[in-house]
C-alpha cells in the first residue's frame, strides 16, 4: 500500500477538543460465555447493555471536559493528549475485521494507549472472547474514571465466569515501565493528535511486539513499513467525525531498539 497516498484519506478535526461519544453496538460476542465455537456475532444486545450499564451515569463529553481541565495545569501544551473518543459501533466493526484477519484470539489480550475514561477497553472486553483489556493513561482525573468503570463492569460481571478481566493503568504508554503493553495480541492507540515525539516513541515500543500482533491506529501511518504490514485503511466514525482508522500486522520477530519516554517534558504549571 502506498503510504503517501493512505496518509492522504485524512478528515480534518472539527473541534480542537474531540468529543466522548459511544453508543450502540453493532457486531459483539455473549458476554455469558467465550468458548470458542461461540465466537461469532450472535446476540449484540448483551454487549451493548453491559457497555450501557458501565457508562449510563456519566455524560458523554465527561472524558473531553476531564481532559481539557487537566491539561490546563500543565505548561506544556499536551496537544497529543487532546481527548478524542470512539464510536462503539464502528470499533465493534474494526474488532471483527481484525479478527477476519487472525487477530484478537479466544483467550488473547487487548491493550489501549491512552484509555481515557476506559471506553475501547470495555468495548473489546464485552464484545470478543479475550483473557485481558488493559487501558494506560496518563491524566489522572481520567485514569480515576476509568477505575470507577471497571468496578461497574466487574459489578455487573461478577457471575460471569469467563468474563475479560480488565484493569487501568496510570502511567506514560511510552514508558514501558509503567506498564509493559508489548505482549498485547492487539493494541489500540487513538493517534490522530500524537506528535513527532510520541510516534517515533510509541513505535519504538512496538518493535517489542511479537511476530503476528496487531496495531490499530488513526488518521496517519507512523510504525515502521519493514515490521508492520497494512492491512486496512477505512474511514470510520469517531467522535469529532471521521478519521482513518488503520489495521497493521507485526511481520518481523520482535527487537529492541532504545526508546525515549514523552512525558519527562511534560511539566506542571
Amino acid at each position: 500500500m502506498n503510504q503517501s497516498v493512505v496518509r492522504n484519506v485524512e478528515v480534518a478535526v472539527v473541534d480542537e477538543e474531540l468529543e466522548a461519544t459511544v453508543f450502540g453496538c453493532l457486531c459483539a460476542y455473549d458476554v455469558g460465555s467465550w468458548k470458542e465455537e461461540q465466537a461469532v456475532c450472535a446476540r449484540p444486545h448483551d454487549a451493548a447493555t453491559v457497555y450501557d450499564e458501565v457508562y449510563r451515569a456519566w455524560p458523554s463529553d465527561l472524558g473531553k471536559q476531564l481532559s481539557k481541565s487537566a491539561r490546563a495545569t500543565f505548561k506544556t501544551p499536551l496537544l497529543p493528549l487532546v481527548y478524542g473518543e470512539i464510536d462503539f459501533s464502528s470499533f465493534s466493526a474494526t474488532l471483527s475485521k481484525v479478527r477476519t484477519f487472525g487477530g484478537l484470539p479466544v483467550g488473547g489480550s487487548f491493550y489501549d494507549l491512552g484509555s481515557g475514561v476506559g471506553r475501547p477497553c470495555v468495548a473489546a472486553a464485552v464484545g470478543f472472547p479475550l483473557s485481558k483489556a488493559v487501558g494506560i493513561e496518563y491524566l489522572v482525573e481520567l485514569h480515576r474514571v476509568s477505575k470507577e468503570a471497571q468496578r461497574r463492569y466487574e459489578e455487573f460481571n461478577a457471575s460471569v465466569d469467563d468474563a475479560t478481566s480488565i484493569d487501568f493503568v496510570r502511567g506514560d504508554f511510552t514508558n514501558l515501565a509503567d506498564c509493559d503493553w508489548t505482549d498485547g495480541d492487539v493494541v489500540f492507540a487513538n493517534s490522530t493528535c500524537f506528535d513527532t515525539a510520541m510516534r517515533v516513541a510509541v513505535s519504538a515500543c512496538a518493535l517489542r511486539l511479537r511476530k503476528g500482533a496487531f496495531f490499530v491506529s488513526s488518521t496517519r501511518l507512523f510504525l515502521p513499513e519493514h515490521d508492520f504490514q497494512t492491512l486496512s485503511a477505512d474511514l470510520v466514525s469517531m467522535s469529532w467525525g471521521q478519521a482513518t482508522v488503520f489495521i497493521q500486522k507485526k511481520i518481523t520477530p520482535p527487537r529492541q531498539i532504545p526508546v525515549t519516554p514523552v512525558s519527562p517534558t511534560w511539566r506542571p504549571a
